[in-house]
């Protein structure tokens, strides 16, 4: 079992020889992927718990980016681009 923790010097993977704060800054998603996705590691609750907010966040943004309204045969229109399955395949 290898442990993810801020101090972590990727081994493998795209982001070998890199600190896990710096993979966390740059590509979060990549935390939430080794943690859903390779059954040999384990990501520190603090780790995982930071990588999951910037989601959020990214999520949130999205909501708010992707909205638009269109003026049609008289009625505002509210639609919505986002995918609930935008970042739901990271199953954190």
């Amino acid at each position: 079992m290898v442990k993810i923790t801020k101090n972590f010097i990727f081994n493998f993977g795209k982001h070998k020889g890199e600190l896990a704060t710096d993979v966390l800054k740059k590509d979060f998603q990549y935390i939430l992927w080794c943690y859903k996705n390779i059954d040999w590691v384990e990501v520190s609750p603090e780790l995982l718990n930071e990588a999951r907010y910037k989601a959020d966040t990214l999520k949130q943004h999205s909501h708010q980016t992707q909205s638009r309204c269109s003026y049609d045969d008289g009625n505002w229109d509210y639609a919505h681009e986002h995918d609930e399955g935008d970042l739901g395949f990271y199953g954190y």
